[in-house]
């Protein structure tokens, strides 16, 4: 194949039903503990290559948190390269349990680049698992210097203490082992 820089550079990926997803820019050789700061959102790029149908969304509590805590799962679309237009708030999960969970839901998503968010709410926050970004870095963030070990893997915003909002303000860039919210297709 010839790739010309005047054509975008075809990416056919093909969504299993019934297989789980998660953004994969990162390296996958150990997952860590995050505990997210209570009624911030916390989110990750994940491009969707091709048109998918979605049945679950999930993550895994490795650390239960206290009585009441839950952690809010959602979906954004990109806007300028930036983590902007509620897509979906799926729900919770229950913080106290230390299980792998997943939020029943029927979504499809257009082709485009999506970022997953997560917010622990009421209580003591959980802990979730997150991948081992160290000397990583987000094509979709960028970075203020120059790439060693300290560029941006996700973005945040405060303030979120129920339902997701339509609209985020002004996401902050983080440098951080970024959370892992999955995504099952349907097909």
């Amino acid at each position: 194949m010839i790739v010309r820089a005047d054509k975008p550079i075809p990416i056919h990926r093909r969504y299993a039903a019934g297989r789980w997803y998660s953004q994969g820019q990162y390296s996958h050789n150990a997952a860590y503990p995050f505990s997210p700061t209570l009624d911030v959102v916390y989110l990750v790029p994940f491009v969707m290559a091709e048109p998918v149908g979605l049945d679950r969304i999930g993550a895994q509590v490795s650390v239960a948190g206290g009585a009441g805590s839950v952690a809010r799962l959602g979906i954004y679309k990109d806007v300028d390269g930036l983590p902007l237009d509620l897509v979906l708030d799926a729900g919770t999960i229950d913080g106290t349990s230390a299980t792998t969970q997943a939020i029943t839901i029927n979504q499809h998503l257009p082709r485009n680049i999506y970022w997953m968010g997560i917010v622990a709410q009421v209580g003591t926050s959980p802990t979730v698992y997150a991948f081992n970004a160290v000397g990583s870095g987000s094509p979709f963030i960028g970075s203020t210097v120059q790439p060693g070990n300290q560029t941006f893997m996700a973005y945040w915003v405060s303030g979120v203490t129920g339902a997701l909002p339509a609209t985020l303000g002004a996401p902050t860039p983080a440098y951080m082992n970024p959370p892992i919210i999955s995504i099952r297709s349907s097909g």
